[in-house]
């Protein structure tokens, strides 16, 4: 069983879907295998009150794909964050895509690495683009690293492939140069692939 879903963005400040997306559709579409979700998504440690956790789970999932229209801080890590918690919402979880655009790719980045991680036993392949734009990215990034543990492939690509105009060669280049940073000397050097 497939489906895809786009929901329109509100009106409220800092306001976004992705409450909606981990209350109501666990328990809407427990049964779907393939999940693609296009949502706006605001980024702002604010929008961290109001976050809840509940009970629904995607019990059957096994691929979920997401393009996030971004906007927001660019330096905001809990904004993005929220996002780790489709790890413990998908259980069996094995393919994730997360294809962000907006924001800039002149950020200083330095791996906060403080958030325990939460162990996923399935997700074996995760493709994130846009990789370059937000710090909050990169920080999910390494969470995932950290919590999957059964992870074959994770694929950081610099490039937006989503909405709006291409990135500049050189914009890439600065994208790719940055990840690779962060990431240099890590243990997951053989799972990680810079495109």
């Amino acid at each position: 069983m497939e489906a895809n879903i786009k929901l329109l963005s509100k009106d409220t400040p800092y306001g976004d879907n992705l409450d909606y997306i981990y209350t109501e559709l666990p328990a809407a579409l427990s049964h779907v295998h393939k999940l693609s979700i296009t949502s706006a998504l605001c980024i702002f440690d604010e929008v961290l009150q109001g976050f809840a956790k509940t009970s629904a789970r995607f019990i059957n999932l096994r691929h979920l794909t997401m393009y996030l229209p971004l906007s927001g801080d660019l330096e905001s890590i809990g904004g993005i964050l929220r996002l780790a918690y489709l790890l413990e919402l998908a259980p069996t979880l094995e393919e994730l895509e997360l294809h962000a655009n907006g924001g800039d790719v002149d950020v200083g980045w330095a791996l906060r690495r403080n958030m325990l991680p939460y162990p996923h036993n399935k997700l074996k392949r995760v493709l994130i683009s846009g990789a370059s734009q937000w710090e909050g990215l990169m920080e999910l990034a390494y969470y995932i690293l950290q919590s999957a543990n059964r992870l074959d492939c994770m694929i950081l690509d610099p490039m937006i492939r989503i909405g709006g105009p291409p990135l500049d060669g050189w914009m890439v280049d600065i994208g790719r140069e940055m990840i690779k940073k962060l990431f240099e000397g890590e243990e997951f050097r053989s799972i990680l692939t810079i495109l």
